[in-house]
């Protein structure tokens, strides 16, 4: 995926976060995502896209997985 591509989804998800609970890191072509709640065993989970590992297709559904924590309608190891 396009650098200029991959840090606007970057951009996008954290534009979308309005509650706490959640963190977004952008470094070196590596988007994080952790999620902070009481179902998790840890306490957190989190999802990794990396632009120089990852196709397209799977950054652009670990994406797509992000928008719906964000939004509340799921949590991160929900399938």
């Amino acid at each position: 995926m396009k650098k200029q591509k991959f840090k606007r989804l970057a951009i996008d998800l954290l534009q979308k976060i309005e509650g706490e609970g959640m963190i977004i890191e952008y470094i070196d072509n590596t988007i994080w995502f952790h999620h902070s709640h009481d179902n998790y065993k840890e306490g957190m989970a989190s999802i990794y896209m990396f632009n120089n590992t990852h196709k397209d297709t799977e950054i652009l559904a670990r994406y797509e997985q992000a928008k719906k924590v964000i939004a509340g309608e799921r949590l991160v190891c929900d399938e």
